[in-house]
Formats: structure tokens, C-alpha cells, sequence
């Protein structure tokens, strides 16, 4: 069975993926095609902008500097699709999809 990694992107309190996520997982495992697992960035404390093309090594391939970095790296590859949310608006309302359309592109 394929596996589907739900990448919870955002960590700051208050969040709308504690609502959200718990709705998509079950969506996906109620259809039927996926092995489902969420990863949490509140449970990966990774380096920001501490990686470069010096630390990566070959690219396809790549080595990692911390040993967080390559652990994630390794989470990543071993899902066959994934499904990321990143934090953005929420818009609501009449014209809303519009809307959101034009704060996607910002």
C-alpha cells in the first residue's frame, strides 16, 4: 500500500492544523489507498538556513550536516506521496475563492 505523509507545517499556538489535520488524515484513511502518517514540524526541531550545497554533499544523495536534518530527509523519501499545508490567510466569505486565489500569488 502507498504511503501518504501529512506534513503538519506550522507551529505556532493556536494553530488550525490541530483541527484540520485529524480531518484530512481521516479522509485519506477512509480512502483506502494509503498507509497515513503525519509528520509534526513541532516535533522536528530543525536547523533553519543552517544547511547549503557545501553541508548537502551530492545532490541525489545528499549527506546533511545535523543528524535532525537527515532523519527528516529520510522520513520524506520513505512516503510515496505527501500532502503539505503551508501557513497562509484564511479567507472567508462572498468572493472568498477569488480572494484566496490573489493571496496564494502574494
Amino acid at each position: 500500500m502507498s504511503k501518504l505523509l501529512v506534513i503538519v507545517g506550522s507551529t505556532r499556538p493556536g494553530r488550525a492544523a490541530d483541527l484540520v489535520v485529524p480531518w484530512v488524515t481521516s479522509r485519506a484513511r477512509g480512502h483506502g489507498g494509503f498507509d497515513v502518517e503525519v509528520a509534526d514540524l513541532r516535533d522536528w526541531p530543525l536547523p533553519i538556513f543552517a544547511e547549503h550545497p557545501g553541508t548537502i554533499g551530492d545532490i541525489a544523495d545528499p549527506t546533511y550536516s545535523e543528524p535532525i536534518v537527515r532523519a527528516w530527509n529520510k522520513k520524506v523519501k520513505q512516503a510515496d506521496a505527501g500532502h503539505a499545508r503551508r501557513p497562509g490567510p484564511v479567507v472567508r466569505g462572498a468572493g472568498a475563492g477569488p480572494r484566496r486565489a490573489a493571496a496564494a500569488q502574494a
